[in-house]
């Protein structure tokens, strides 16, 4: 299993993947990386293109321009609107030098391991 496998498996709503599906996922995704202040999601924008997971600093979720939350490394945004179709209830910016992972839609829909799941990631 390769570095982004394992960093995603340490995490929810990973961490019950198998090693496979870690690889397969971590072989989709990219890494990016944001500077201080700068905008991952805006809020009423364009759909989020797939999941996003904290990968090293912190970002910001902001709501009419006041922070609600901060996300740490291994949590995740984007989700909620890559699952509705919907623009972003937030603004996502980041609070530090931030590196994200971005695990596209298509491969963010956890495929069923079982008889019962069908969740997303």
């Amino acid at each position: 299993m390769n570095e982004l496998a394992e960093f995603l498996g340490r995490y929810q709503p990973f961490s019950g993947a198998t090693p496979e599906e870690l690889d397969s996922l971590a072989g989709l995704a990219s890494v990016l990386t944001f500077q201080p202040g700068a905008a991952i999601l805006v809020e009423d924008g364009p759909v989020s293109p797939g999941a996003y997971v904290v990968r090293s600093g912190a970002v910001e979720l902001v709501h009419d321009d006041e922070v609600v939350d901060v996300l740490d490394v291994g949590e995740a945004f984007g989700h909620p609107s890559m699952l509705t179709g919907r623009a972003p209830a937030f603004t996502v910016r980041a609070r530090e030098t931030s590196e994200v992972i971005l695990i596209p839609a298509e491969a963010a829909v956890r495929r069923p391991c079982g008889p019962t799941a069908t969740s997303a990631y």
